[in-house]
């Protein structure tokens, strides 16, 4: 018994204390980390995090860990461990082990703060604008790099909001303009890239640059495949059936033309309207079915031309063609006034 219990005491000397387990269960944590091993290093993390006794050596792995769940795509479990303090909100890390970090005196597994590593969550999740106020807050605590993706993410929220009320507003041409600027950002900067890409293809979709358009869903079935997205995003084979559709519709347009020049109107009719079932959104579409409506049946369709017409400019506001066909149209519906009231639109 004596010996027993002597055995006991000697284990019981050498036994790690919960301290000591905390930071070899960190320190394993970040070296599966660097390593690429993110299974492991959260599991690794979270054996700290249970040994932990000191609160502010909790948040400390919680943030470790939050670095390794956003690296494995685990964003939502991510961003909790970011707001891991008693406030709720995302919280400081330790200068000590920040400067650590920074200066490479331990593998790189503490993104630079909580700020960082939820801006990265949150944009990986769609939340574009609370990203933008995570790096906002990352800048005014001087984390390196925070200025110029904060500006970049900044702009890219704000130019997809005024994309969308150009589109609303039938103004393609000005939403073109609104969204070019921030089309060629860096891989990796703006998670919205493929977003960003294929709202461009749509947007030239309704201008009638269908070839433009394949080539945007393209890229960005590109773009969607080599860097991460958030959890919302459409995958590279959607982007990738976009073009096929877009394809699809030129060649129905194609016939259509062919169509109308061999005097076929009504072959043309039902070219145009099998390409709109697909690209419902390409005001030149509309504007070829009403030229092919006009001259279909004998002239008898004007008024179904009109309607083609004004199916266009609720697309684009300002699309020309559409205004002087309607205009031709109503006139020869005897409808003058407003024939006369359309072209003084249009001039």
């Amino acid at each position: 018994g004596t010996r027993l219990a002597a055995a006991d005491a000697a284990a019981a000397a050498h036994a790690e204390s919960p301290e000591e387990i905390c930071e070899t269960r960190r320190q394993e944590g970040c070296a599966a980390h660097s390593r690429g091993e993110h299974d492991l290093a959260i599991e690794s993390f979270t054996q700290a995090i249970d040994a932990a006794k000191d609160h502010e050596v909790s948040a400390l792995c919680r943030r470790q860990r939050a670095g390794s769940l956003c690296a494995a795509g685990q964003y939502s479990q991510a961003l909790a461990d970011t707001a891991f303090d008693d406030s709720g909100g995302a919280a400081e890390p330790e200068p000590e082990a920040a400067a650590a970090v920074l200066d490479g005196d331990e593998p790189q597994t503490v993104v630079n703060s909580a700020h960082t590593i939820a801006c990265t969550c949150l944009r990986q999740l769609g939340r574009l604008g609370e990203a933008g106020g995570q790096l906002r807050l990352a800048l005014a605590a001087g984390e390196r790099g925070a200025a110029e993706e904060a500006h970049i993410l900044q702009e890219t929220e704000h130019a997809l909001a005024r994309v969308a009320q150009f589109v609303i507003a039938g103004q393609p041409a000005l939403a073109l303009d609104a969204l070019l600027p921030v089309q060629d950002r860096p891989a990796g900067t703006c998670v919205a890239a493929p977003e960003v890409t294929a709202a461009l293809a749509s947007i030239r979709l309704r201008l009638g640059d269908l070839d433009g358009a394949v080539g945007g869903y393209i890229k960005a079935a590109q773009l969607a495949h080599e860097q991460p997205t958030h959890a919302n995003s459409r995958t590279p084979a959607e982007w990738q059936r976009e073009a096929e559709i877009v394809r699809e519709g030129i060649a129905l347009k194609a016939q259509g033309n062919e169509r109308f020049k061999a005097k076929d109107f009504e072959g043309a009719v039902a070219a145009y309207e099998q390409a709109i079932a697909l690209l419902p959104m390409v005001a030149p579409l509309h504007t070829n079915l009403a030229a092919g409506l006009a001259q279909a049946d004998g002239g008898t369709r004007q008024f179904d031309a009109v309607c083609a017409c004004e199916a266009a400019l609720a697309i684009d506001h300002t699309f020309l063609k559409a205004r002087v066909r309607r205009a031709t149209c109503l006139s020869s519906l005897g409808r003058h006034e407003e024939a006369l009231d359309e072209m003084g639109t249009a001039m």
